[in-house]
């Protein structure tokens, strides 16, 4: 989990939350490969369409995304001379957190 509950900050002598990003400094054994970033959609529906020659065909229109970011972490072997890489993916949202909409109860307008 990449956010802590929330940081809060006095603006114009009112309470607001904004996300604490506990993790922003990384960890030191992941090398980051923003480079490779990708979307990643979910959910959605299928809709079918014909293509150019008439055939009909199927496409998936994605719900939600959000952004597929790899990090790969070396894993030494034991008593060999080799060390491969465990990928593991950092999901980050498109959008931002809103915690004033999560407060007042529209927890799906706090995440559009």
């Amino acid at each position: 989990y990449e956010f802590g509950i929330f940081d809060q900050l006095i603006r114009d002598g009112w309470q607001v939350e904004i996300t604490d990003k506990w993790l922003k400094s990384g960890w030191p054994w992941e090398i980051p490969h923003p480079d490779q970033a990708c979307f990643v959609g979910f959910g959605g529906r299928t809709e079918t369409y014909r293509d150019e020659h008439g055939n009909y065909r199927v496409r998936w229109i994605p719900g939600e995304h959000a952004i597929g970011i790899p990090h790969d972490v070396p894993v030494l072997g034991y008593r060999v001379n080799t060390c491969d890489r465990l990928r593991l993916w950092r999901a980050d949202a498109t959008e931002s957190f809103d915690f004033y909409a999560f407060n007042i109860g529209d927890y799906y307008g706090a995440v559009e």
